[in-house]
């Protein structure tokens, strides 16, 4: 049996779709090499998680914690979203939990976007209020940009993750070099 072959939810993009110029306020770049997990359960269970991840819980609902390798996204009471750069197996650290753990990696693809006018560009599309005292560096939350629920994860003070379902990445991508383009775009 033939596996199934995996390409790009932007393989069918055109060359103005990914605009190159010269001197770009935002880099917007597919972030396809991620596995995302949805984790829900009790804190005693993200703790649980955290730990064997070998980073600290969130601090709160809203949080963000870990680093580039691997980090979890407080998105509510009993809900986070881990990703991680290599595969996560929980093995037996969870056995006699309460938990539902699922990986979403092939459902929630991702975008990074980059620049000083990043929080400018997200502000087209975005309600939440992106002013740098509201969202800093650690902020997770589900949002939505223009009409994709998205997971908006903020790296640094111009860096950002956009996590998005399959289905709406081209849309989403779209919308962002469209947003950026009075700014100027680079996408890689």
């Amino acid at each position: 049996m033939a596996s199934p072959k995996r390409t790009s939810a932007l393989a069918g993009l055109l060359a103005e779709d990914r605009p190159q110029d010269i001197d770009p306020a935002i880099t917007l770049h597919a972030v396809e090499d991620l596995h995302k997990y949805s984790l829900r359960g009790g804190a005693s269970t993200a703790a649980t998680v955290a730990a064997d991840l070998a980073i600290d819980p969130p601090s709160a609902i809203l949080r963000l914690a870990g680093d580039d390798r691997q980090r979890m996204a407080q998105l509510g009471p009993d809900e986070w979203l881990i990703v991680s750069r290599e595969p996560y197996d929980p093995g037996n650290a969870l056995d006699g939990t309460r938990h539902a753990l699922v990986d979403i990696s092939e459902r929630l693809l991702a975008i990074g976007l980059q620049g000083p006018a990043a929080r400018t560009v997200l502000a087209g599309g975005c309600p939440l209020d992106l002013h740098e005292d509201r969202i800093e560096p650690g902020f997770a939350s589900r949002t939505v940009m223009g009409k994709a629920d998205i997971v908006l994860e903020c790296l640094a003070g111009d860096s950002f993750i956009l996590h998005t379902n399959r289905s709406f990445m081209e849309y989403l991508w779209l919308l962002l070099v469209e947003l950026g383009r009075e700014h100027g775009v680079k996408t890689t």
